[in-house]
């Protein structure tokens, strides 16, 4: 197929910024997503007995999602520069994360370590997190916004 073929059968067109504003109004929200994988431990010790087991540690792949807020469509924050500060944030708070050294997130909930990773992510880069995600095995988790 060639490129006049492809940009004839486009259902979705690229919309300028000035377009964009028009349809929607100057309050549109961009923003750059991050999603990783980190292997940890952690622990819950008030656990209720019927979930006793969850006083010890135990292990998730616990799944990671960032957004930051940026206010221009061309990298502001670009994508693998990002993941890898986040990547090294996590190693600098809970320690490695890889198959043999497992980053510790102690006695935190899902919600604390997005807490925690979203406002140590603000104060060191400066950046405008708007969501952090935290997920266990990509089942259950939560999400801290800041608004």
């Amino acid at each position: 197929m060639t490129s006049e073929r492809r940009e004839e059968t486009n259902l979705y067109p690229k919309a300028t910024v000035q377009e964009a504003e028009k349809r929607f109004g100057p309050e549109i929200e961009k923003r750059v997503i991050v999603r990783f994988d980190v292997e940890g431990i952690h622990f819950w010790t008030q656990a209720p007995e019927e979930y006793a087991i969850l006083r010890n540690e135990h292990g998730h792949i616990f799944h990671f999602e960032v957004q930051i807020e940026v206010g221009d469509s061309n990298r502001e924050v670009e994508f693998l520069h990002a993941r890898r500060q986040i990547m090294a944030r996590i190693v600098g708070l809970f320690g490695a994360g890889s198959l043999t050294h497992l980053s510790n997130f102690g006695s935190r909930s899902c919600e604390m370590i997005a807490e925690e990773l979203g406002n140590n992510l603000i104060e060191i880069f400066k950046w405008s997190i708007r969501e952090v995600s935290v997920f266990e095995d990509q089942f259950v988790g939560g999400r801290v916004i800041w608004k």
